[in-house]
Formats: C-alpha cells, sequence, structure tokens
C-alpha cells in the first residue's frame, strides 16, 4: 500500500515519530524479504539445492577467453582431452579461446593470482591453494566420470618388474609428479606416512618428473622402479604394462574455475554451457569422447575438504583453509 503524504496538520515530534516508524517498517519488511529468498527461493519447505544467485564476478569482458590446464599430462595429450570443451565453451559465451601453456603446477597457482588467466582447470591440490591465496576464486563446476565426481590415485609399477607390494620397493627408486599434484605427491605421501615409510630413506631415490605422462615414461623405460599417478596409467596403449600396487585414497576431480574479475552474466554462462554438456547427447559425446567425462555438476568449495584434511595430517598446521 502506498504510504500517502503526512498532514501538515500533524505537529514535528510526532512527524518525526511517524517517519521513524515508516523506516523501521520498510527496514524490516526489506530484511525478511531477503531471508526468505536465501534459505527458501522456491517459496516450499524443501526447496531443492541450487547455485546460490549471488554476485561472484566483477566487470570484466575480454575479447578472448585465457584458457589453462594444470599441466599434469603433455601438451599434446592435454589439447586433445581439454581444447574441445574449451572451444565449445567459448562459442556458447561468443568468445574466441586462446589456449596459454604453463610450465609447471607453480606457474598455474601464479597466473591465476595475477589474473593472467580466465578460465583453468586446476589439479585439486592447487585448487586448495589458489583458493587460500584468492577466496574469491570461482569454482564454476567440476567433471563427473563414471557417475562420481572423484578419482582413485595409485602407487603403480611395471607388471614385468616382480614388485607385489610396497615392502618390495624398500631401496628401489621412487617417482613423483610435482609438489602441488593430488594424485601425484600429497595423496601417496600420506599413504607412504600411514605405512610408516619416510620416502625420503626408505627408498635409494625419490624424484619429482613434472606431470604424469613423463612419470609414465620414466617408468617404462626403467629409470624409476615405481611412481604415483592415476588411472592413466593402466590405459597408456604404449610402453610395458603397468599394475596397481596399492590405491592412495579417493581424490575430487578437478575443477574448472574462473577469475573473479570476469562478468557475471559470463561466469553464469560458462557454467551453463558445462552443465549443460554430457555424454548424452552426440554433441557431448563428440566433445569428451577424449576424457572420462560424462557430464559436469556445480559443487560447492567443501567438496575440496578431504584434500585439506590429508594436507593437514601430512604437513600439521598451516595447512589451506
Amino acid at each position: 500500500m502506498a504510504l500517502g503524504p503526512i498532514d501538515t496538520c500533524i505537529s514535528g515530534p510526532m512527524r518525526r515519530a511517524l517517519l521513524l516508524l515508516t523506516l523501521v517498517l520498510l527496514f524490516a519488511g526489506g530484511f525478511g524479504c531477503t531471508q526468505c529468498s536465501k534459505d527458501d527461493p522456491d517459496g516450499g519447505v524443501d526447496a531443492p539445492q541450487a547455485p546460490l544467485s549471488i554476485r561472484e564476478g566483477g566487470t570484466e569482458r575480454p575479447d578472448a577467453l585465457i584458457f589453462a590446464v594444470t599441466p599434469s599430462l603433455s601438451d599434446t595429450e592435454l589439447r586433445a582431452r581439454y581444447l574441445p570443451i574449451a572451444e565449445y565453451v567459448a562459442k556458447q559465451v561468443g568468445l574466441p579461446i586462446e589456449w596459454r601453456v604453463l610450465i609447471d603446477y607453480a606457474e598455474m597457482q601464479s597466473a591465476l593470482t595475477r589474473y593472467e588467466v580466465h578460465l583453468a582447470v586446476m589439479s585439486p591440490f592447487s585448487y586448495v591453494e589458489v583458493k587460500r591465496q584468492m577466496p574469491s576464486l570461482i569454482l564454476i563446476a567440476v567433471p563427473v566420470a563414471g557417475g562420481v565426481t572423484t578419482y582413485s590415485g595409485y602407487i603403480v609399477v611395471r607388471e614385468d618388474g616382480g614388485f607385489n607390494s610396497i615392502a618390495d620397493l624398500k631401496g628401489r627408486r621412487f617417482g613423483f609428479v610435482d609438489e602441488f599434484s593430488a594424485s601425484g605427491y600429497l595423496y601417496p605421501l600420506a599413504y607412504l606416512r600411514s605405512q610408516k615409510i619416510d620416502p625420503s630413506s626408505y627408498f635409494s631415490e625419490t624424484m619429482f618428473l613434472g606431470d604424469h605422462t613423463r612419470l609414465l615414461t620414466a617408468l617404462t623405460d626403467g629409470r624409476i622402479d615405481a611412481g604415483a599417478s592415476f588411472a592413466i596409467a593402466l590405459s597408456r596403449p604404449e610402453g610395458r604394462p603397468l599394475k596397481i600396487l596399492a590405491k592412495t585414497g579417493r581424490i575430487p576431480l578437478d575443477p574448472w574455475c574462473a577469475s573473479p574479475r570476469l562478468d557475471q552474466e559470463l561466469i553464469d554462462g560458462i557454467r551453463g554451457a558445462l552443465v549443460a554438456l554430457s555424454t548424452r547427447t552426440e554433441e557431448g559425446r563428440q566433445i569428451l569422447n577424449r576424457t572420462e567425462t560424462n557430464g559436469f555438476q556445480v559443487v560447492g568449495d567443501d567438496h575440496y575438504d578431504g584434500v585439506r584434511g590429508v594436507y593437514r595430517n601430512v604437513h600439521g598446521e598451516g595447512a589451506p583453509d
């Protein structure tokens, strides 16, 4: 109901009291509507969960989307897996895509915190670390593979290596990927610690190979006797057959993230494009055919709390929050 003008015959003190009452009622009404919208957007008791309708981004709408992937594999393998998805997303939002080549995991973190990348696929551990440094980093969506949003980390050996247990690796050469790799370092380190194994003294040599492709090549070439990787190790057609010696845990799949400076409409468009992409359609099957991905799902930051927990178990205090 519209409020009419205050009658001029009302005294000054009474007029001030009515004005104050009006302001209080307006404030209370606005606050109440905000709470209802936040807690029960559909007005029902059991409204389904959905992405929050809050402003995540900024105002930047670039001429092209600069896209980068944590260099967990060779650049050739990364382009084959991720570039079709990135090009599809860019087409949906009406922008060209620019592929940014990164040297290592640390450069991904640096590129994001310096706002040099608009859209990125990150390793779970790198995501947690960048989120600690830049809380405004936007988690767009995560892949779904085999109906789940997690994958397994492994310690793998050559099938003809004669190793049947972790105990067989004492005094041998062991390979990690990168200190910011979840399956290639953090989770296998936690697993080895749980077995009362200190890699620096248990193995004759430990080395970081830089990415999973190089690690698996070093393993099949015989430069290392065992290494930490993930399921791709068992699907490589080239080289000697490999086998799993131990599982190091379930790990959240690599998140797709965006710079917090991107325009909100652009962020919504990117998220919508990914969520709409699925192997249930012919287009989706063509775009995703070089990956294990079936589709994408929107999750909260707490999806990566398990990674934070593993970090704390390994390193104690000072873990990424």
